[in-house]
């Protein structure tokens, strides 16, 4: 039932769901579930086992994951969730704009997926696939970087749909961290979202990254009580 290959969709009187590798770096196939519950999550998680492969799902919602667990599946990540409310006039230090902002398209996959391997661990890495679903998940994708002469050191990835904006990818090389450069960067961000008049942008990064939360928190983002998780095919 749930044979998988590259970019592949699968219907089934049960369920559906959409699936690509993960990335280039990992043997693990991404797991978009469209429809489906608990006897189909069973399905595929068997049908996986049974091909001696891994599934890892798109985010799930904490008040998602039980029928999940149900289905045979379990939590292989956890994200922290953040959230910035445009209630109030920006409060912008920075003196100068270093960054380039455009539409976020295909002419740059190529170096996001290589200025990734100098920053991530092999599973948080882009891949073109990856990259291809981040530009259609929302309705309009904006592009931030910052480069020295030719080379990509740092990028960031704000999707709208209608008034809520998100952070879907937010990277800084490592000779450049601690510079302020991310600090600038995310407030640039924040006041163009300001005037874009959302209500509010979104974000998650992963529950051990400290100094990634310690930034969002002196930007003025709050954690939510709801985490998000990747879960697993056993």
């Amino acid at each position: 039932m749930c044979s998988v290959d590259k970019g592949r969709k699968v219907h089934t009187f049960y369920g559906s769901y959409e699936t690509r590798m993960w990335n280039d770096e990992v043997d693990i196939h991404y797991f978009d579930k469209k429809r489906g519950g608990k006897y189909f999550l069973r399905k595929c998680a068997d049908e996986a086992e049974y091909q001696n492969l891994i599934f890892n799902s798109s985010l799930v919602n904490s008040n998602q994951v039980d029928i999940w667990l149900k289905g045979g599946w379990s939590i292989a990540r956890e994200l922290c969730l953040y959230t910035y409310l445009f209630n109030k006039p920006i409060s912008n230090n920075t003196v100068e704009k270093f960054f380039e902002m455009k539409k976020f398209d295909e002419d740059i996959f190529e170096e996001i997926v290589f200025l990734d391997k100098e920053i991530f661990e092999p599973y948080w890495r882009s891949s073109t696939l990856s990259l291809f679903d981040t530009l259609r998940s929302c309705r309009e994708t904006s592009l931030y970087t910052y480069k020295q002469g030719k080379g990509l050191l740092a990028y960031a990835i704000v999707g709208l749909t209608m008034r809520s904006s998100f952070l879907q990818r937010f990277a800084v090389h490592p000779n450049i961290q601690r510079s302020g450069l991310g600090s600038s960067m995310l407030e640039n961000i924040l006041e163009d979202m300001y005037k874009k008049k959302m209500i509010s942008i979104k974000l998650n990064t992963q529950s051990d990254n400290v100094v990634a939360q310690n930034l969002y928190k002196n930007k003025g983002f709050s954690l939510s009580n709801q985490k998000l998780f990747v879960m697993e095919s056993e």
